[in-house]
Parts: C-alpha cells; structure tokens; sequence
C-alpha cells in the first residue's frame, strides 16, 4: 500500500429517499472512473468485478474482486479500473454500495448501548477500513440481498451485517494515523483536473510548468499551492502515481522486463525507476516480484 499525504475532492450530494434510512445500489458499469470525491454519508463498498486503483483519503492501493472498503463521513474516495478496462464496451466492473446517515448513531441512536460496538467502529471507519478477502466473501451475499430488498426485511438484514462488521478484526486501517480530510469543495474542479491530467500522461514527461499550466498558476505558485494543501510536493506525489502503476505490471506481466515496466510507468532509466521503487517500496522491483510471485 502507498500512502500520500493527499488533495482535496468533490463534495457529492448523494440524493436520499428519506422514507428509507439505508441506500443500497447494485452497480454494473463499464468501468470504475467516478471523480475524486467525498460526502457525509457512511459508505461500504465491495467490489464484486473489477481490477484498479483505489484512493482512500491519503492512500494508494491495488483493488481486485471482493475489495471490501468501510469508509467514514467525509472521507475523500475513488475507485479507478485499470486504463486497458476503459476500451471494453462490456459491463465488467461492477459494486454494491451501501450508504447512510452518520446520524443513526450520532443522533438516532446516540445513547443507545445495543450500538455501542458500531459506534466505535464507525469511528475506525474516519481512517477508511479495508476488510479481508475472506470477511469480504462471507457478507457478499447479504450486501447483494439489501440491495435487492424494501422494507423491513432490509433494516433485518442491514443490522446482521452491522453485528458482523461489529464482531470481526479482520481489517486494516487505510490511512494514516493523523490523517484529517481539510475539505473545501472550491479547490475541486483544480485538482480533478490535476489529478486526471496525471492519470492520462504519467507514462510521458510531466514538468512543473505543464502541471501549473493545468491549474492556472505560475510555477511557484503553484508549488505552494499544492503542497499547502496535500503536504507533499507534486513530485512526490507523482512518483507514488507511477510506482502504483509498476506494481501492476510486476504483478500482472510476470515475464515484462523491468526496464520495460520502468519505461511504461513514465521512468526515465531503470536507474531512476529502481532507486524510486526502493524508497517507496523498501525493496526491489525485482525482489517486490519475486515475493509476490511466491505468495500467490
């Protein structure tokens, strides 16, 4: 996993049917490309189909079938499919998402003992909860089952999922410890545009005077701007873009060359993609392959 100190987001306004407390959508596309976004609903994401990049706040992570994601109110997201997905005019990436009001145990619920145990756990959920592979297969079938039910029967089977995200510690914190969202949805339409100008040029030379061009910003202004408001210098966040990308391939193309995974994620020599890879990843290209290899 990466982790990037990182920038700021959309704000969605998710439209609620207020007769019905839990909004709960099965979702078939062609791919995942929604916009870097944030809203105050709680959200659980599982991914039924699809391969990509997901970003959670300040973190960097691969995302494959059965990707089971908790994320608490106002947590900045975006699941991406990987690019070669985007030219398939099939429906191969599809989700279950569901969301509700940070109110039901802030407000509704709020002195309630019976709800204590979400209550804490909806606070873990502030730092974004990436559930196991094997808790994800176990709750797959009663998230496709809210999704398709009204009702009462929904509330029933939303509270026995509640007791079994309740009762497991079989999940990792996503972002850092001291990570706080600093939310403002007018910086949105700049660094989207940032962001998506990085998504469709990292395999070429990005300079910081195309980047401020982007933003509209002189080249100082712009790198005070941006590390203003992530904490990191582009560079530095570009660099994670790209070792994201090369852990792909070496997971994906075992028998691609590392010089050629080094060119295809926008490095300019193997010497600089190796240096880079080792101090983001604490080990080689070469080593990260082989330890993946031995443990799939």
């Amino acid at each position: 996993m990466d982790t990037i100190n990182f920038m700021k987001a959309s704000l969605i306004k998710i439209t609620f049917d207020y007769a019905n407390t839990f909004h709960c959508e099965y979702l078939e596309l062609p791919y995942f490309n929604h916009p870097w976004h944030f809203h105050p609903e709680i959200e659980l994401t599982l991914i039924l189909e699809g391969n990509g990049t997901r970003y959670v706040g300040n973190n960097i992570s691969r995302f494959t079938n059965g990707d089971l994601v908790l994320l608490g109110s106002g947590l900045p997201h975006l699941w991406e499919s990987d690019r070669t997905d985007f030219k398939s005019n099939q429906k191969g990436a599809k989700a279950v998402v569901l969301q509700f009001s940070k109110d039901l145990t802030d407000t509704n619920f709020k002195n309630s003992a019976e709800l204590h145990a979400l209550s804490i756990l909806l606070k873990k959920a502030d730092r974004g909860l990436l559930f196991s592979k094997k808790f994800s297969a176990q709750v797959t079938p009663k998230l496709i089952e809210i999704s398709k039910t009204s009702g009462l029967r929904k509330w029933t089977l939303v509270f026995e999922l509640f007791c079994l995200l309740t009762e497991t510690k079989d999940y990792i914190p996503l972002t850092n410890l001291h990570y706080e969202p600093n939310l403002k949805s007018r910086d949105s339409t700049v660094i989207n545009n940032i962001f998506e100008y990085v998504r469709l040029n990292f395999k070429n030379k990005i300079t910081l005077d195309d980047i401020a061009g982007i933003a509209h910003l002189s080249k100082p202004a712009f790198c005070r701007y941006f590390k203003k408001k992530t904490s990191k210098s582009f560079i530095d966040f570009l660099n994670a873009y790209r070792i994201g990308h090369a852990k792909n391939l070496l997971r994906d193309k075992p028998h691609m060359t590392i010089g050629n995974i080094a060119f295809e994620s926008g490095f300019p020599s193997i010497q600089h993609f190796n240096s880079k890879f080792k101090k983001y990843e604490n080990l080689t290209p070469k080593a990260y392959r082989k330890k993946w290899a031995q443990s799939s």
